[in-house]
């Protein structure tokens, strides 16, 4: 079958497009030199990258190693990185965070922290999630996305500081005023 080769799509001879087994490709009316193309072009950007070979579509990759939490760390589940690198930080500095939130001193600068810190030291029942989520949003001028973000870090960082846990959806004080 001839096929006016003005009507290619614009993925033809693509490097990152082709690939024989998509349903897209296999159905193509320009597959046949579309493959051979694309190939073509994909050892030129590699001879131009300096790339020696990579793993064809659908390579397996080896597994990740997954490191085993030792300690008492074992028994809880990991923290979102954002959320292990802010208690890194916190431990780095040696802010004892229940001290100072018991002594009624917020230990946090950071924005949203220091919001969340000053409603469990003034809430007895604690916040739901929305609660802060408002309070971000109208305190700082948050969008909505930013600020549920970061309440979901503050759902995370709080109970891992051992300051708070979270009791029916509420995030509740741990420590005494």
């Amino acid at each position: 079958m001839m096929v006016d080769s003005s009507l290619r799509p614009g993925c033809y001879g693509s490097v990152v497009a082709f690939d024989a087994r998509a349903p897209e490709c296999a159905s193509c009316p320009f597959a046949e030199a579309c493959g051979p193309l694309s190939a073509k072009h994909r050892k030129v950007l590699y001879e131009r990258l300096g790339i020696a070979d990579l793993p064809g579509v659908g390579a397996k990759r080896p597994k990740r190693k997954v490191e085993e939490p030792s300690g008492s760390r074992a028994l809880m589940p990991a923290l979102p990185r954002k959320v292990q690198a802010i208690v890194d930080r916190i431990a780095e500095k040696g802010v004892d965070v229940g001290g100072e939130l018991r002594a009624g001193r917020n230990p946090f600068s950071r924005n949203s922290l220091k919001i969340a810190a000053h409603l469990l030291m003034r809430l007895d029942g604690g916040f739901d999630r929305d609660t802060l989520r408002t309070c971000l949003q109208t305190k700082l001028d948050w969008s909505e996305k930013t600020a549920r973000a970061h309440v979901t870090q503050t759902f995370h960082l709080m109970p891992a500081l051992g300051v708070a846990e979270v009791r029916n959806g509420r995030l509740v004080r741990t420590f005494d005023k």
